[in-house]
Order: structure tokens, then sequence, then C-alpha cells
């Protein structure tokens, strides 16, 4: 085989994993009722890495200064079906829980999000700050799969990573658990 076959069966392969990741991503069966699972025990969470980036109105937004506080930070973009989807169940455990100490940061992963951004969240109610990751954001470049969250604890530790959709009753049941754990975990 000569370089040139090679690269292009290279190539190939690369497309058609892409192709095959797009149709997981878009098929996971979001649908059907799954079990809730709790979020991890103290011990075994990590730090959740600094979160520094603007809104989409320019506001500067950083995870440090919501320590003490339970956040979400989810990846997501206005194209992804899946991020749609999940949307409305955000805003409402926003409104629900947002006077209790939880807030959601929305990180868009839109090539231009200061175009699209404003007019998705004004379409599905969106109060929460949508913020825009600036050009050496590793913690961006690391996501794989969209939507992608992780729900940081009042110490700002992971304590449970959402790959796909997020439901609203397994959301709230988690903010339920670290809220119970109050701050001194």
């Amino acid at each position: 085989m000569n370089d040139k076959t090679l690269f292009k069966a290279l190539i190939f392969g690369a497309l058609l994993a892409g192709v095959a990741s797009v149709i997981t991503l878009t098929h996971r069966g979001d649908d059907e009722p799954r079990k809730i699972v709790p979020v991890k025990a103290v011990g075994k969470r990590v730090l959740m890495p600094a979160v520094e980036m603007s809104s989409t109105s320019g506001q500067k937004w950083t995870l440090a200064e919501h320590k003490g506080r339970i956040v979400l930070v989810n990846f997501w973009a206005t194209w992804c079906g899946p991020c749609r989807k999940e949307t409305p169940d955000l805003v409402r455990v926003y409104e629900k829980y947002r006077g209790r100490g939880v807030t959601i940061a929305g990180i868009s992963m839109d090539q231009k999000p200061r175009e699209v951004v404003p007019k998705f969240a004004e379409r599905y109610g969106i109060e929460y700050p949508l913020l825009v990751p600036g050009d050496d954001t590793a913690l961006s470049d690391s996501i794989e799969t969209i939507p992608t969250s992780f729900l940081v604890d009042q110490q700002g530790r992971i304590a449970k990573t959402f790959r796909g959709v997020i439901h609203e009753a397994e959301l709230a049941s988690n903010i339920e658990e670290l809220l119970a754990e109050g701050n001194g975990s």
C-alpha cells in the first residue's frame, strides 16, 4: 500500500468514525425513562478545572466566584438536537433552584456564539449565564460529546458528569442531594 492510498484510507476511516459519532449522539434513546444515578461520594470527587470566560453579553464569569454554590457547567450548541431538547429542563431547574444557591453556566460550542446564542436564549427563555470559550480553554477542547455537563458541588468539586441529555427529574434529585450535604463537606 503506497502513502497516498494509506492517507485516503485514514481519512475515510476518520470520516466514518465521525459519522458514527453523530448518529450515536443523536439517537441515544433519551426519551426512555432511566434510573436516577446519585452523585459521587464526597471522597471520590475531584476539583473542577478553573473556568474563566466571558458571557455572550461580554461580562466576565468565573467558577471561583461561585464557590459555596452548586453550579451546573453545561457544554452545548444551538445546532445540537439533544442540547435543544434538554434546554427547557435546564431552564425549569434554574428557575426552581436559583434562589437556593444553585446556578447554571451554559458554555456555547457554536462557531459564532455571540451571533447565534442571544436569539436561542430569547427563544428558550434562558436567564442563566451563557459563556463563550476563549482561545486558551483547555476544558472546552477536552469535550468530546455535547451536551456534556458537570455538576459542581459547593466546594468546587465535580459531583457528577452528564454525557448526553439531562432530564429535569435526575438533575433536581442530584441538586437536592448536594443541598442536603450543605457547605461543610
